[in-house]
């Protein structure tokens, strides 16, 4: 007698952002996948933005951190916004060098 093995999770689909894990009973259930699972892009052209106006290495790295936000004000805020690079993303403080402080006088 053969017993086959199948996965549960081979007929069981999950949406974008999502992959598909047993549970202790061998049932199939959707969860939030590991960003850092993703496949390493290979270039800037796989590139997304998102509307928080960060640039996510893959469209699986966008879904994927949408997925870990659902439920959140910043979830359901973000989308994805156009493929490529973000054109302008907010640059960090770090870069601002910041002049001495010039004291103003009101004598004239």
């Amino acid at each position: 007698l053969l017993f086959f093995l199948t996965d549960p999770c081979l007929d069981h689909h999950c949406k974008k952002g999502k992959v598909c894990e047993v549970d202790e009973d061998n049932t199939p259930m959707c969860v939030c996948q590991d960003p850092s699972s993703c496949p390493a892009s290979d270039g800037e052209y796989e590139h997304v933005c998102g509307t928080n106006n960060v640039t996510y290495e893959s469209s699986c790295h966008f879904s994927a951190t949408k997925c870990a936000l659902e439920g959140t004000k910043k979830g359901h805020k973000l989308h994805l916004d156009y493929t490529g690079p973000c054109k302008c993303e907010f640059p960090s403080f770090q870069h601002f060098r910041f002049s001495p402080k010039v004291k103003v006088s009101s004598k004239p």
